[in-house]
């Protein structure tokens, strides 16, 4: 089966893709006004009023609506490491429910469509036996979009039980970073439209990206050369 003809058997999982991509990063600029403009009113959240903010964060996390760093950094400025149990679990809720959707849209057609390409099963196999490290690795990288990894990691055939322990470790330096970042921020309104990243930072997130990208480029060139 050529390239194109993959293309066309998963055109709704492409179509899916592609929007997980473009939404986030039209909301959070709203999200990102509205946190502004009533940014004393947010301050004084009771209890109750986080957990709802939290439980609706879950939703719009795991249907792109927003990117999983915006969240963590507005976590950061309002609650600073308060927040961490909060977004972990907001985090964690939102790529189970990601893993759902995705397998519900797909369909098991995405593995079906790969069967023609010789050779395929044996890559399939060495990749399954490693998917918690490529979960971890897909999850670490600030590069690749929360929702679109669920998404991806889901219609790949990853186990839910490796896909959630993987999820959770591969987030915690991230959204470390992220709310460390929110946490600093001495204004919203430079955090929202200049960010706060020093040159610490910087290289922080360019090691993450570089430890992804490095690992998981190995683990498929091994999977590929073992076959």
């Amino acid at each position: 089966m050529s390239f194109f003809a993959i293309l066309r058997a998963n055109k709704i999982s492409l179509v899916f893709s592609l929007l997980l991509c473009a939404i986030p990063l039209l909301v959070s600029s709203s999200i990102g006004y509205f946190a502004y403009i009533y940014e004393y009113e947010i301050k004084a959240f009771t209890f109750p009023l986080w957990i709802l903010f939290y439980f609706l964060a879950t939703f719009f996390m795991a249907f792109a609506i927003t990117p999983t760093t915006f969240i963590s950094i507005l976590s950061g400025y309002f609650l600073g490491w308060l927040s961490v149990p909060f977004v972990v679990f907001s985090y964690l809720g939102a790529a189970i429910i990601g893993y759902f959707i995705a397998k519900k849209i797909d369909g098991g057609r995405f593995i079906k469509s790969l069967d023609a390409i010789p050779g395929i099963e044996s890559v399939l196999k060495n990749l399954k036996d490693r998917e918690l490290y490529i979960t971890f690795l897909a999850k670490i990288s600030p590069i690749l979009p929360f929702a679109l990894s669920n998404f991806l990691l889901s219609i790949g055939g990853a186990n839910l039980k490796n896909f959630t322990i993987g999820s959770l470790l591969g987030m915690l330096p991230r959204t470390a970073l992220a709310i460390y970042l929110g946490n600093e921020a001495q204004k919203l309104s430079i955090l929202i439209e200049n960010g706060s990243t020093g040159l610490e930072e910087q290289v922080l997130i360019v090691l993450l990206i570089l430890i992804g990208a490095v690992g998981l480029f190995r683990v498929f060139k091994k999977a590929l050369i073992i076959t």
